[in-house]
């Protein structure tokens, strides 16, 4: 017996499933502008990502060394959501788009500043069961956004929770985390934040 290949969701799939959420037709491409429906789903599953990846997962958090360019700034890309310096006798933050030292009041930075860095990803680019709790968060607050009905909600909250709950899990056995800290990763989605990391 042949077994079926595992298919990642694709954005337009995301959208779609949320339209399906309050009865609108699918769509055959995502629109890049506009006021409609499927405009608005994209719109939300984009924010949603955003905040979910912001908590800081094991595939978009790494260790990596912020070098100086030529005019001794260190310059921040916009992908990075959030930057932890890892010297704590140092006081680096970011300001703008460049690192900052508070102990001098400066942005001129002569050395290398090794830091944790959360990083966004683009939906296609994300583990499965992280696009698959975004889809369904990002449906709940659509359904809101949509037709105004909180009770309707109801609707994916199970959903949500057992989604939540499978990222949790994943989280865990990828990370080689304690199931201890479990209820902290849980609090920390519901925020969108997180009290920095799981290592």
């Amino acid at each position: 017996m042949s077994h079926q290949p595992l298919v990642y969701t694709t954005e337009l799939e995301a959208v779609n499933t949320m339209l399906r959420y309050v009865d609108e037709q699918p769509v055959n491409i995502i629109p890049t502008s506009g006021v409609g429906s499927a405009s608005i789903a994209a719109q939300e599953l984009h924010v949603t990502s955003r905040q979910v990846q912001t908590v800081g997962l094991e595939f978009n958090t790494e260790r990596l060394d912020l070098v100086p360019n030529t005019s001794d700034n260190i310059t921040v890309p916009e992908t990075y959501l959030r930057i932890d310096p890892t010297d704590s006798s140092k006081n680096f933050v970011q300001r703008g788009d460049k690192l900052y030292d508070k102990r001098n009041n400066t942005f001129k930075i002569t050395n290398k500043v090794t830091c944790e860095i959360v990083i966004f990803f683009a939906f296609e680019t994300l583990p499965e069961v992280v696009r698959n709790y975004i889809t369904i968060k990002a449906g709940r607050k659509f359904i809101r956004s949509i037709t105004g009905e909180v009770n309707l909600e109801g609707m994916t909250k199970d959903d949500e929770e057992e989604a939540k709950l499978n990222l949790v899990s994943n989280e865990n056995i990828v990370g080689d985390n304690n199931f201890l800290q479990s209820p902290d990763m849980i609090a920390a989605l519901d925020r969108n934040i997180q009290p920095f990391h799981l290592h």
